[in-house]
């Protein structure tokens, strides 16, 4: 699930840098989630499944979101370096 949703985020922080606007936005968006869930063996339901479970427990999506955000931190300084 980490890993998920530091892809996930990755993909909503690219769309400030893509000139998308509108349905061609969404679709982008859309069309990496669907790439996303494929990669990581899910599907749109069996991620909310899980997110609702995290969101029942919000302490281990704390957990959870301190690993996404270190992973985002991680590739942030391997860029800039």
């Amino acid at each position: 699930m980490i890993a998920l949703l530091t892809e996930i985020h990755l993909v909503e922080g690219s769309t400030n840098q893509m000139n998308l606007y509108g349905d061609s936005l969404t679709q982008y968006v859309l069309n990496n989630y669907e790439f996303l869930f494929q990669k990581y063996h899910t599907n749109q339901a069996g991620f909310r499944e899980t997110m609702d479970y995290y969101v029942q427990h919000p302490k281990e999506m704390d957990k959870v979101y301190e690993k996404v955000v270190e992973n985002l931190s991680k590739m942030q300084s391997e860029i800039k370096n």
